[in-house]
């Protein structure tokens, strides 16, 4: 009897999740919490049923085997009664099925409050982040949202320059992940000659700012208050590891600066060949020349440090706050990837427990 209910229980969590993955993932950006909350209903009312119809159902059964004198105080007062209907309610199957509301309320309560894990699908964060890594995401780092529509409640720590941040993105129901390397305000331009990005930062009209900046001398064209936001690039050398658009790719440091002034160092990869972005299918903000974008309120220019390898805010445009899904902290788990035939094999123990950030506090 409880065998045969523990396993179609069992069968029942595989199906009901398979089912509701066809008709909710495809359709909402929010589809596996929407899945999860739907098998919890589930589960909560196999425990309703389990715990007001079967146990006293059970209990008065019990009691009438038993032939108890005064059957209705000794199911309100006898342990061992109440113990062996609770063992019955418990191995029914709606029994087995309530048990498993425990386990994914704490799955769920985890994944949607404090860490989320993420896999690597593509090499758009090379030599950041590798196809088979698996990503621990904090998700209460900049907000406290709900878990369903993924509203913000509260809001925590600020958006730096530098963070590696999960978000949804706009085209599609997909998890994207890139480099935030503008801020609410920032004027970004993308040198494709020089492949480096200047940020201006604080002005008081950024949108006419940007219409009147000399990029070739910056400084000065600059209005009162506003500030070079400082980026500073390492010298190229070819990465062998890399191999992209029928070349072995660049790579050099990047070094970005804080809003607090701290300094988040890393690399990125870059065709030694500059591409022209310029005539690619890029996002072109009204009244703003190509590859110069001003970041709306509330909104972020996320970039890939595969520079030239990568679907990002250069083509989708800034994100906004509310599609951010938390910040990436370290790999928890890692798997070799093979760039000659595309397949996973073995794990990287090298990167397993390793952050995705060198933090340089300022100088005095």
């Amino acid at each position: 009897m409880k065998n045969s209910a523990s396993l179609l229980a069992f069968v029942t969590v595989i199906l009901l999740f398979v089912v509701l993955y066809n008709i909710f993932m495809d359709t909402f950006a929010n589809g596996l919490s929407i899945i999860w909350v739907l098998m919890l209903v589930v589960f909560l009312a196999a425990y309703f049923v389990r715990r007001f119809v079967y146990l006293p159902r059970f209990q008065r059964e019990m009691a009438a085997e038993l032939n108890l004198e005064n059957p209705e105080l000794e199911i309100k007062t006898n342990k061992e009664l109440k113990k062996g209907a609770a063992v019955k309610a418990r191995r029914t199957y709606l029994g087995e099925l309530s048990s498993y509301f425990w386990f994914f309320f704490i799955i769920f309560i985890f994944r949607s409050f404090i860490y989320e894990p993420f896999k690597i699908p593509s090499g758009s964060m090379q030599p950041t982040l590798e196809i088979g890594d698996y990503i621990a995401v904090n998700k209460h780092h900049y907000r406290l949202q709900d878990p369903i529509w993924q509203k913000t409640i509260v809001r925590f720590a600020p958006v730096e320059r530098g963070d590696i941040v999960v978000f949804k993105s706009p085209t599609t129901n997909e998890d994207w992940i890139k480099r935030v390397i503008g801020l609410p305000g920032d004027i970004v331009h993308y040198d494709q000659i020089r492949q480096e990005f200047m940020i201006i930062s604080d002005c008081m009209i950024p949108e006419s700012v940007s219409r009147k900046v000399d990029w070739n001398y910056p400084e000065e064209s600059l209005e009162r208050g506003c500030k070079i936001s400082k980026i500073t690039y390492g010298a190229f050398s070819p990465n062998y590891n890399y191999f992209y658009n029928g070349s072995y790719q660049n790579m050099r440091s990047e070094t970005l600066t804080t809003a607090s002034g701290s300094e988040v160092t890393h690399y990125t990869l870059q065709n030694p060949s500059p591409l022209n972005f310029a005539a690619a299918n890029i996002y072109r903000q009204p009244g703003q020349t190509p590859l110069t974008w001003v970041i709306p309120a509330d909104h972020y220019f996320m970039i890939g440090d595969n520079r030239d390898n990568s679907q990002d805010s250069r083509f989708v445009g800034p994100i906004p706050f509310e599609a951010i899904v938390g910040k990436a902290e370290f790999i928890w788990f890692a798997l070799k990837y093979n760039s000659q035939n595309g397949s996973l094999e073995g794990i990287n123990f090298s990167r397993i427990f390793t952050g995705l950030y060198q933090h340089v506090s300022p100088t005095e």
